[in-house]
């Protein structure tokens, strides 16, 4: 697609303490996990964007009056319909300004047999959360005949 590109490996320590930390890059390909809580302040909020603080996560030093706006909502309500109006301008200003691009989200699928009951297959954000409710897993039994 005519783009140049040079891939410069670095040990993990120079990775994060000084081509993350100072945003020393014009690409970054990056993972990210963002579990439950659909809340990205600290990955979108323009404060997140200053090179003067350290630990900030917003990689792209993406700034947006409306994102912030939306992100600032969300946080302040616990009931998650609320908490999803709240944000819906928030990923409308991320759709229009394309601040990163989403290369991978994984989809996890679990299967069970049928003899293993209350397993509830919910959103896996991480290969552990399969296991949240193991204490309720039970194996159903046929009836043992005994002589």
């Amino acid at each position: 697609i005519g783009v140049d590109v040079q891939v410069l490996l670095q040990p993990a320590n120079d990775l994060q303490q000084v081509t993350i930390a100072q945003h020393n890059y014009d690409i970054l390909l990056y993972g990210i996990s963002l579990g439950n809580d659909p809340d990205v302040f600290a990955y979108w909020h323009s404060t997140q964007a200053t090179l003067s603080m350290s630990g900030t996560l917003n990689f792209s030093e993406y700034k947006s009056t409306a994102a912030d706006k939306s992100l600032e909502a969300g946080r302040t309500r616990a009931d998650a319909a609320l908490r999803a109006i709240k944000y819906k301008p928030f990923l409308e200003a991320w759709r229009n300004d394309a601040p990163a691009l989403a290369l991978y989200q994984p989809r996890v699928l679990y299967l069970t047999r049928t003899r293993v009951a209350n397993f509830e297959p919910k959103t896996f954000n991480s290969a552990t959360d399969r296991f949240a409710n193991i204490e309720n897993w039970m194996i159903r039994e046929g009836k043992i005949v005994r002589e």
